[in-house]
């Protein structure tokens, strides 16, 4: 399972345990917090998710002190950042000033269960960076037990064929 940006929101009492088992983890109101930063991303390259994808900033609406399972059991952190401490909107964030947060993971579960939760998506130009793209599909393919090539998910797309998308709903 796959969940991107508010897809990995979900009611604590309805859903909140299903998303721990299924991805790993969820934003949960009043404890989460859900602000615009740039964010300088730090990429998991010793995962098959992080393959080809070099470190990068881009501002978008990056959720973060996001409810895991307990201890991180079967959690991988994929991007990671350092929010400004202004940012923590939630008391339970403003408990961990200058904590590097985790905003995108991979998760295993039992048998073959794999998730991916990526918190960023905000902002359509996000897509039309490379890196941003490439951990996303990166984690389609790895999600869905593919091989993830070694150099990660090769796309080319340029800002203009991603304006004509929003523009025309991808036709």
């Amino acid at each position: 399972m796959v969940c991107i940006h508010y897809a990995v929101e979900v009611p604590k009492n309805r859903g909140g345990k299903e998303f721990l088992k299924w991805i790993g983890g969820y934003y949960e109101t009043g404890f989460s917090t859900n602000p615009h930063w740039s964010a300088n991303l730090k990429v998991n390259r010793s995962h098959p998710i992080g393959r080809g994808v070099e470190s990068f900033v881009l501002r978008d609406e990056w959720y973060y002190n996001i409810r895991f399972r307990p201890g991180m059991k079967n959690v991988t952190p994929i991007l990671s950042a350092v929010p400004p401490d202004k940012s923590r909107g939630t008391q339970a964030a403003r408990e961990h000033p200058g904590r590097e947060e985790f905003l995108a993971w991979a998760s295993e579960g039992p048998g073959k269960h794999r998730g991916f939760g990526f918190t960023g998506g905000h902002f359509h130009s996000a897509w039309g960076n490379e890196n941003f793209r490439r951990v996303v599909l990166n984690a389609l393919y790895w999600t869905a037990h593919a091989e993830v090539p070694k150099q990660g998910v090769q796309t080319k797309l340029t800002m203009e064929q991603l304006d004509k998308m929003l523009k025309t709903g991808g036709r």
